[in-house]
């Protein structure tokens, strides 16, 4: 069995507050989509939700030496959600009666009764962090890799919480490998928190996988690169939530997933097909779609209601004012990749990633349906809202039926608009008799065309070499004619990989809110079909292998 180093906590955050926080549910949309659906509303309901947490001190105790916890106590804001203590994979018989001020803040954000999006979770599993990777995450990878019948998994949900990094030292490429091998095997949901400090790298476990969701505040005060470890730095957060911390934060969009989860489980939105691990799974669920859609609905501009954001110092804790108090403040987003300063490579804002979660957005592009590519047999034209998901993609040998290139055709756009398109897809770890080595980022493009005077005009692109998100954020013109393309002809060797694509296209005006479906005002359109440009051929994406010591942080 794994022999964990121990571990060292530094706490960067104060969970133990409990002010009023109107408006959370509003300022992530999903108040709007309570008003629009009544008690439609998706809950999370039937969706049980796995949390790892560090062992921490009991609610209301303080010092070093005071029992430890990792669940919630059995409050009043969150006894109507079953919370479930584990211990290596199962439930623990006597619950050890010690609970977490951590986990309790976490679980306020997720499905509190005041705060919470998912207010009807079946339940939710609280592991030990180290004994997550000792006794789940190293053996049973081994296992899986080595024997093929070995079917324990990873996960015990489809949907994980990690508020809690760290640093595992000579450990992290291991561990990164095993989670992220894991996480694509089985497609599970991952939120990974990121630091609390804008101006250092967050810890590698698990902030560093790239396969999973790096959540970062509204405020922009959290890392924004990952660490150095398993592939080279990466530009982050993908998303960001208006909150006090990132572990509130990511728990905030766990509520979110699940809601979004719930919806997933429908068999009229997409294909069911089969995870890595042979078990079903229908593709509105898998990581990389739930990925997608949480990006490409994200708001880059931000009216938020609620104060949500602390001025901070340069080591990333709260500033005091002369008489000892934090001062709180509304934090907005005003200025998405104001500057080319701010963007990254894969079409992001360094501060804010894809923008703020908007579950009722998101909830939109997923109820749109799964909509295939012109080379997969789709429609003619896709929806204004929609996502697709491509189980083999880039003319690998075994597939004679994959495609390179992806093309998905809008409808004429009769009203100055902007779109919003992300593509995501899972890094490929490799892995020889349990032995895990190597991890390649296979290099995906994403393009937008308009016809001009039956002439293809490329408008904007996504090309990074070395992330596994492509963003577009564009202007679109009344009357015109667009296409956006998945591309994969940069890997000068064939390729056979899945990815999903998610976007929506709004109107520059607002949104008719009075209208039974929220349809946009005014907004007409037409189906219409236009050629199609030639792929380009550039560079094939590099891999990265560094090491640093070990600290653990709760974020």
């Amino acid at each position: 069995m794994l022999t964990l180093p121990h571990t060292i906590i530094s706490i960067l955050l104060l969970f133990l507050s409990t002010w009023a926080y109107a408006g959370q549910r509003e300022d992530v949309g999903y108040t709007k989509l309570q008003d629009r659906l009544g008690n439609s509303t998706p809950t999370g309901y039937g969706i049980t939700v796995s949390a790892y947490e560090p062992a921490w001190d009991a609610i209301g105790a303080k010092g070093g030496d005071n029992p430890k916890g990792w669940i919630p106590a059995i409050a009043e804001e969150n006894n109507h959600v079953i919370t479930i203590e584990m211990n290596q994979g199962v439930p623990l018989i006597n619950k050890s009666g010690n609970t977490s001020s951590h986990a309790a803040a976490v679980s306020r954000y997720m499905f509190g009764k005041e705060h919470g999006v998912s207010q009807q979770l079946d339940a939710v599993k609280y592991h030990e962090l180290e004994d997550f990777i000792g006794y789940l995450l190293y053996p049973r990878t081994f296992y899986q890799a080595t024997y093929s019948i070995y079917s324990d998994t990873v996960f015990e949900s489809s949907v994980n919480n990690f508020s809690a990094i760290g640093n595992y030292g000579q450990n992290n490429n291991d561990f990164l490998y095993r989670f992220d091998w894991a996480t694509a095997r089985e497609d599970t949901v991952n939120l990974v928190s990121s630091g609390n400090n804008e101006n250092t790298l967050s810890d590698p476990i698990f902030s560093s996988s790239l396969n999973s969701i790096y959540v970062g505040l509204t405020s922009s005060q959290h890392s924004r690169f990952t660490n150095t470890y398993h592939y080279g730095i990466q530009n982050r957060p993908d998303v960001v939530t208006p909150n006090e911390n990132t572990s509130r934060g990511t728990g905030t969009i766990t509520g979110i997933t699940a809601v979004l989860m719930e919806t997933a489980d429908n068999s009229q939105l997409s294909e069911l097909g089969v995870t890595q691990a042979n078990t079903p799974i229908r593709n509105a669920k898998r990581s990389e779609t739930m990925r997608a859609i949480l990006m490409a609905g994200a708001d880059r501009t931000t009216t938020n209601s609620r104060e949500n954001a602390y001025p901070r110092d340069k080591d990333g804790t709260w500033i005091s004012d002369p008489d000892g108090k934090f001062r709180r403040y509304i934090a907005d987003i005003e200025d998405y990749k104001e500057s080319s300063d701010f963007e990254t490579g894969n079409g992001l804002d360094t501060r804010y990633g894809a923008g703020q979660a908007n579950v009722e957005t998101s909830y939109d592009i997923l109820m749109s349906t799964e909509q295939a590519s012109l080379e997969d047999n789709g429609e003619q034209s896709v929806s204004l809202l929609g996502f697709d998901y491509d189980e083999s993609f880039g003319l690998g040998t075994k597939n004679q039926q994959a495609n390179d290139t992806a093309t998905y055709v809008l409808p004429t756009i009769e009203q100055d608009a902007d779109i919003a398109i992300t593509l995501a897809w899972n890094a490929d770890i490799a892995s020889k008799n349990g032995i895990f080595n190597a991890v390649v980022v296979y290099d995906l493009d994403l393009w937008l065309y308009q016809i001009i005077d039956n002439e293809e005009t490329l408008i904007a692109s996504s090309s990074s070499n070395t992330a596994n998100t492509e963003n577009i954020w564009a202007s679109l013109e009344a009357g015109g004619d667009y296409f956006f393309r998945v591309d994969s002809t940069k890997n000068l060797v064939a390729i056979l990989w899945d990815y999903a694509i998610a976007w929506r296209v709004t109107s520059q005006e607002l949104l008719d809110n009075s209208a039974p479906n929220n349809q946009l005002k005014g907004f007409n359109v037409a189906t219409t079909s236009v050629p199609l440009p030639s792929t380009i051929v550039l560079l094939l994406s590099s891999v990265f292998f560094l090491f640093l010591k070990k600290i653990i942080r709760l974020n």
